[in-house]
């Protein structure tokens, strides 16, 4: 690792690599805020539009997919919190402001880095599902609407 010189040997990273590290929660922060509204918008896909045309074959999927859909919401909520203190105590430690133990912050950062690419491949899988879902459900409507027509 190269070392700057506002660091000393006890160092884990330099004050440079901190502010990166500072950076990307600030972008976790973007990301979640952003999928907190996607969620919103899946629900009301789910809650206006699916219900009322979904067949009874389909009504379970329809279920998971609403329940898939809140459990994701709580993991938002979760890794929001988890975000906004990394992001704080990144913050404090790079003003000086706060005695953290380095080592510390840094296994919390790489667990909050690690719940949060764990759930942004967790939700792509959830937005294709919606998708596919949705794709099916226009095409089914555009069918019956040009067979009545």
């Amino acid at each position: 690792m190269e070392t700057t010189e506002s660091t000393t040997s006890n160092d884990l990273l330099s004050a440079e690599e901190w502010q990166g590290l500072y950076q990307r929660a600030v972008g976790w922060q973007s990301n979640l805020a952003f999928h907190k509204d996607e969620l919103r918008f899946f629900k009301d896909i789910i809650d206006k539009y699916f219900i009322l045309l979904i067949s009874d074959a389909k009504l379970d999927e329809m279920r998971k997919m609403t329940v898939e859909t809140t459990e994701k919401e709580k993991e938002v909520q979760k890794l929001t919190a988890a975000c906004n203190t990394l992001f704080h105590d990144i913050g404090d430690f790079i003003d000086l402001k706060a005695d953290h133990n380095e080592e510390a912050l840094l296994e919390e950062f790489n667990a909050v880095d690690k719940e949060c690419k764990d759930f942004e491949n967790s939700f792509k899988n959830l937005k294709t599902w919606v998708f596919t879902i949705t794709e099916h459900m226009m095409e089914t409507e555009k069918l019956k609407h040009l067979l009545n027509a």
